[in-house]
């Protein structure tokens, strides 16, 4: 197989371990499903998190997220936050931010 065909296939078995979560109050909205559609098209398992349910812990100049009571472990973020909850949206990906954890913006 030539170069090309193989930079192809590594690109496609690295974004396959990528860990994406979207955030967004409604799984079952247009713009929510489409990017779950787009990103299974590209061989991901996107996880919808909802951004009400995270909670942002500060202690001893650490920082920690928890989700639904449950470690955060995502590699990249894409947010759908409404204008109702834009302050607290802010604050989880900024506190995604420090974690190292990749946001679209």
């Amino acid at each position: 197989m030539d170069r090309e065909g193989e930079d192809s296939r590594d690109a496609d078995a690295s974004r396959s371990d990528l860990r994406l979560a979207i955030l967004s109050r409604g799984p079952r909205l247009y713009s929510t499903r489409r990017l779950v559609e787009e990103a299974r098209k590209r061989g991901l398992d996107p996880y919808v998190a909802d951004p009400m349910k995270f909670s942002l812990f500060v202690a001893d100049g650490r920082i920690d997220v928890l989700h639904n009571g449950e470690p955060f472990n995502f590699d990249a973020v894409i947010p759908r936050i409404g204008h109702s909850i834009t302050k607290h949206g802010v604050a989880v990906l900024r506190h995604l931010e420090q974690l190292g954890i990749w946001t679209a913006n």
